[in-house]
């Protein structure tokens, strides 16, 4: 089994006003790593966790090399082992280069320190940043991680595993071709039709297509319009030019328009409440390049 070290795993929180919906979790966790400049492969991969006291989401990636690999703080598991009367408390383990935080025996959160710091040190912080009530605080000595690791080695498969996502845009390329071919075919429909219905009369258009390049007939377009969808956003308009999509969606709930636009890096131009209709409404633009 590969044991990823503290030093090689990248972790930060992400303050939120309410728990993002899980199907569209996955797509918010890799978006953050694109606004942390990370670079994402094949081995990518993310342990996560909410942390509802102060409502944010702590997120930390790392490389897999393989199905077996570990992060340190996941040894901290093997405690529990013979430490039953500890089950229902939130405890902090202090260690030489960093500290975890467990609750109801599953790990919620951990931080690396770079130089020595005391345990009331690290409480205030548990305490003020986290809003976390610590139960107990626990110092691990070297001697002990070695043998948690050996313990947790031996009995890593009865024990319960962390919530983990895996970087799945490798998985999904064969369904990137499915996707730019149907994206080619709807576009061309849509062109047809406009060019009928323009003979017939004047008609201002809702969704406009200006000549765009082949490598922009893609499955952003698609993805972009059943994400409309999987919403239940209200597309006023779309305007799809070479470089980008200019759309107007509206919904009730203005979180709902947020979490959709965590998909895509875009540009938001008005984001205002129609007080007469009861919505929200959303001008953006985004780049297909």
């Amino acid at each position: 089994m590969n044991s990823i070290d503290i030093k090689q795993i990248g972790s930060w929180l992400i303050d939120v006003s309410e728990p993002i919906a899980p199907k569209h979790f996955h797509e918010f966790a890799f978006f953050q790593l694109e606004e942390k400049g990370i670079v994402k492969n094949a081995q990518s991969v993310l342990f996560y966790s909410y942390i509802k006291e102060c409502q944010k989401y702590f997120l930390a990636h790392f490389y897999a090399c393989s199905e077996t690999s570990f992060i340190e703080p996941q040894i901290l598991k093997a405690y529990f082992l013979k430490q039953i009367y500890l089950n229902k408390q939130t405890i902090v383990f202090i260690l030489n280069d960093y500290f975890a935080i467990y609750e109801n025996e599953e790990l919620l959160f951990f931080k690396p320190t770079k130089q020595k710091v005391t345990t009331e040190q690290i409480g205030n912080f548990v305490e003020k940043s986290l809003q976390l009530k610590i139960d107990l605080c626990i110092e691990i000595d070297e001697k002990e991680k070695l043998e948690l690791k050996e313990e947790f080695i031996k009995n890593c498969l009865t024990l319960k595993k962390p919530i983990f996502l895996k970087n799945n845009h490798y998985k999904e390329l064969k369904r990137f071709a499915y996707f730019s071919l149907l994206a080619t075919f709807f576009v061309t429909i849509i062109v047809v039709y406009e060019t009928m219905y323009e003979n017939k009369k004047n008609y201002k258009q809702k969704v406009t297509y200006y000549s765009p390049k082949k490598e922009l007939i893609s499955a952003k377009i698609v993805l972009f319009l059943q994400n409309i969808n999987s919403f239940n956003l209200e597309m006023q308009t779309m305007t799809i030019s070479n470089e980008s999509v200019h759309f107007f969606l509206r919904h009730p709930k203005k979180t709902q328009l947020i979490e959709f636009l965590t998909l895509y890096k875009g540009e938001v131009k008005t984001l205002n409440y129609n007080e007469q209709e009861k919505m929200y409404e959303l001008n953006a633009l985004f780049k297909l390049s």
